[in-house]
């Protein structure tokens, strides 16, 4: 299977896709979770037959909640989920570089599983793309179907920032855990992302809402970073990178997000001014 025929499987689930660039986890322009996706038959003989592009999956998209990918970095790990797990063992699930993905259509609680990534809300790479090592992502079973999660880990609530991450060290994954949305909404409240973004960029707004500039991720010649004061949200149109202030917080010092956010909490009590 090529990326052409696997393209045209999940568009056939209900999935939307983007194209990211050939033999590279870095998203085409204008493409992504707040950007672009490719919806119709024709987008993807364009982006996946024509111009052979890496395929990867918008997560959230397709029926009912969702598709949902459970990441896991470590083959060792997806081993061991398959064995506690082994009635959803059958899913669709493509063999990474070093580890597995694992789809199914949500909502998953990111406690259910411990040893993977849950990305509800994002874009992940999908097979057969090609890593920048030359490794080519594998589906398990191509006979396989996306099975649905188990009702029992849809108990407790996840929220993710929509963050479409396709390089862990560029932009890291937030996956909040239930039971932390007081703590969260009280960061956000006292931890304004424009506050931080605006050391990092200059930024302009015309309804003091929503602010643009140049990226600080890329050569960005054209003002492609976009920041939503009101919701506390922001992206780039062009590299794909985006989120909240945890997710701006965790990259600008190159952490991880857990990390991040038990920094942000313990500026919180100590009452340290920000940014």
């Amino acid at each position: 299977m090529n990326c052409l025929a696997a393209a045209v499987w999940w568009l056939e689930q209900g999935v939307h896709l983007v194209p990211v660039q050939p033999r590279a986890k870095r998203l085409v322009g204008g493409f992504g979770l707040h950007g672009q996706q490719i919806a119709t038959a024709d987008g993807v003989r364009l982006w996946f037959g024509e111009r052979h592009c890496n395929l990867a999956l918008v997560c959230g998209s397709g029926p009912g909640a969702g598709l949902v990918a459970l990441d896991f970095d470590d083959r060792a790990a997806y081993e061991t989920w398959r064995v506690v797990n082994p009635d959803l063992a059958s899913t669709r699930t493509d063999l990474t570089r070093r580890g597995a993905h694992v789809y199914l259509w949500g909502p998953v609680d990111a406690a259910a599983v411990p040893t993977a990534e849950v990305i509800a809300r994002g874009v992940i790479v999908a097979a057969p793309s090609v890593h920048p090592t030359g490794a080519v992502y594998q589906v398990l079973d191509p006979d396989a179907l996306v099975l649905p999660a188990p009702a029992s880990w849809a108990s407790l609530h996840i929220t993710h920032a929509g963050l479409p991450l396709l390089s862990k060290t560029a932009a890291p994954r937030t996956v909040y855990r239930a039971g932390r949305e007081d703590l969260l909404t009280q960061i956000k409240a006292a931890f304004p992302v424009a506050a931080l973004a605006s050391t990092l960029t200059t930024l302009s707004t015309h309804d003091e809402r929503w602010y643009h500039g140049r990226c600080p991720w890329h050569d960005d010649r054209n003002p492609s970073f976009w920041l939503d004061a009101a919701r506390g949200v922001w992206g780039c149109y062009a590299c794909g990178a985006g989120g909240d202030v945890v997710n701006l917080f965790a990259l600008v010092n190159g952490i991880t997000n857990k990390r991040s956010i038990g920094e942000l909490a313990q500026r919180l009590r100590e009452g340290r001014p920000w940014p």
